[in-house]
């Protein structure tokens, strides 16, 4: 598979345009106008799940044998690390083009869904299906309340400067429209006891993505 292939194009597609001002609505969390600009389901699916089993089979089910899918995650989204997936790994190990170009059936793909892409890794790039793993580096509070974006240092989240945060914002916005046909959200639901994981800095964006027109699968 020839890496160019998943390249945007200059001229974006009316599907494309409406999940960017989509996906601009709801970072600025103007509710109804992400709500009136929820793409057509028939012409890009789009649902969030609590599990990230119920994600995966999401794509599985969605994904062509001739399509790509994969997870994508925040650099910033640490503590996913309680679920397994590290958002810095495909970096460290220099393993990004083996994950966008190696096929099925090699445990180094994409189509894997082990290993997520961070927005560094998928800047600039398309996949078919995404599976997008939300962190609490990017919460949400009240639907109308601004966001809550956090660094994670040493074993504690930090309140990162002005133009961090927008960093992190960013790389929210290249996550959430790096998909060309699809993606399911992935919002994880702690169990409480670990005090990085606070449950409801994680109910707050799945009640924010209901708001904005999102279906549960769950």
């Amino acid at each position: 598979m020839n890496i160019a292939m998943n390249r945007p194009g200059n001229v974006r597609s009316p599907r494309a345009e409406r999940l960017n001002s989509w996906v601009d609505a709801l970072l600025e969390l103007r509710i109804d106008d992400a709500r009136a600009a929820t793409p057509d389901p028939n012409e890009f699916p789009m649902a969030y799940t609590r599990s990230l089993d119920r994600a995966k089979e999401w794509l599985r089910e969605h994904c062509d044998e001739d399509q790509r899918k994969g997870l994508l995650a925040s650099a910033d989204a640490r503590r996913l690390r309680a679920w397994g997936l590290d958002p810095r790994n495909l970096r460290a190990e220099k393993a990004w083009a083996d994950w966008f170009l190696k096929p099925k059936g090699d445990v180094r793909s994409s189509d894997q869904l082990e290993v997520p892409a961070n927005n560094f890794d998928c800047q600039g790039l398309e996949i078919d299906w995404a599976g997008v793993c939300w962190g609490n580096d990017f919460s949400a509070g009240a639907a109308d309340q601004a966001w809550c974006i956090r660094r994670f240092t040493g074993s504690r989240w930090t309140n990162p400067n002005s133009e961090t945060r927008r960093y992190i914002l960013n790389g929210y916005r290249v996550l959430l429209t790096r998909a060309r046909r699809g993606q399911i959200i992935w919002v994880p639901r702690p169990d409480g006891t670990d005090a990085t994981l606070a449950p409801k800095d994680f109910a707050d964006v799945a009640d924010l993505l209901a708001a904005v027109g999102v279906p549960s699968i769950d």
